[in-house]
């Protein structure tokens, strides 16, 4: 994976239309929690600026050469496009939005085209059951908020062909109301004022999508008062063709910032072990295994099998790692428990020396 360090100075042009529609972030480092750069911590972005507006921006940033979803579960990835790592637009996807210029045009949906370069890319061959993205939560003042749960309505359409590859949106293929899985992995700075938490969404759907090629379209559902969820982008390298609309209305826009970052996967069932918490579930599968115990910690921690819980060798929770005193100096080749049983000693974690 190769990686450019840019360097840019600092711009911003700040307004108040710029405040109120899609938004740029200037993000706040969090804590490490990067398993190989899955998840690295944004270092400037953008909500998307009104008609006529680009808005200027600044940032020190890493950025990959298109790696076509590097970070996405490699087992189980049909396509992807890795989230983006320095500027970009984040776009709202939520049905209680509306336009602040137009407020009788609500219900905003924003879609994505699959595979990414829809125009030329092959088409994919495997039924699509898990997907992932990132985005956030955040108020008209661009303050962070908390949904009552994570709930989306994920719909997939046919792709129009050319001359302008568009969702067929007047009828979808397919159309689920889900819960999703969510974790936050960084903590972002808006341009305009205010801060809120970034999200690594995922979710296995309830029945596989056979589609080539097309688009999808994920909304926050139902609606919340002044609470709207925003769709994180990508730089990996795709079209840079996002598709929005107002379902009061039904108009299609494109917009050309950037692409959104999303992984699109198969379903392997398994089990699932997280060797931090000595915790094995028997209903995994690789996909969702490898979000919730393998990305996030370094070394990584999970490990999936098609078998049971009965099959890892080691079993689950028994990965020997380093054990630590105060002084660091260190002993290893023990398990969590062996260690936690020494007074004053921690575990390093699993794979460790």
């Amino acid at each position: 994976m190769k990686k450019a360090v840019l360097v840019c100075m600092v711009l911003l042009a700040a307004s108040a239309a710029l405040a109120q529609t899609d938004r740029v972030v200037t993000p706040i480092p969090a804590e490490p929690t990067v398993r190989n750069a899955a998840v690295e911590p944004l270092r400037a972005a953008k909500l998307e600026a009104p008609d006529g507006e680009t808005g200027l921006f600044g940032y020190s940033e890493m950025d990959f050469a298109g790696d076509g979803g590097a970070k996405c579960p490699q087992n189980s990835l049909i396509v992807g496009q890795d989230t983006g790592t320095g500027g970009g637009t984040y776009f709202f996807a939520d049905l209680g939005y509306c336009d602040p210029a137009n407020p009788a045009r609500c219900r905003r949906n924003t879609a994505e085209s699959f595979p990414p370069k829809i125009a030329s890319d092959p088409s994919i061959t495997q039924p699509i059951r898990c997907i992932s993205w990132y985005g956030s939560y955040i108020t008209g003042d661009n303050n962070g908020c908390v949904k009552p749960a994570h709930s989306f309505r994920i719909r997939f359409y046919n792709d129009s062909g050319a001359p302008n590859y568009q969702p067929v949106i007047s009828s979808y293929v397919a159309s689920f109301d889900v819960i999703a899985n969510a974790r936050v992995v960084d903590t972002i700075n808006w341009q305009g004022g205010g801060a809120s938490l970034k999200y690594l969404f995922w979710v296995v759907l309830p029945s596989p999508v056979n589609m080539g090629r097309g688009h999808f379209s994920i909304v926050s559902n139902p609606p919340t008062t002044n609470c709207y969820h925003l769709l994180g982008h990508s730089t990996d390298g795709g079209d840079y063709r996002v598709w929005r609309w107002y379902e009061t209305d039904n108009v299609l826009e494109l917009r050309t910032q950037n692409d959104i970052g999303y992984c699109l996967g198969r379903y392997i069932p398994g089990s699932c072990c997280n060797d931090w918490t000595g915790n094995c579930d028997p209903n995994s599968d690789d996909f969702s295994c490898f979000y919730s115990a393998d990305m996030g910690t370094t070394p990584p921690s999970g490990r999936f099998t098609t078998g049971a819980c009965s099959s890892f060798d080691p079993l689950c929770g028994e990965m020997p790692g380093a054990c630590c005193k105060a002084d660091e100096t260190c002993t290893p080749n023990m398990t969590r428990a062996a260690c936690q049983a020494i007074a004053g000693a921690y575990w390093r974690g699993p794979q460790t020396v």
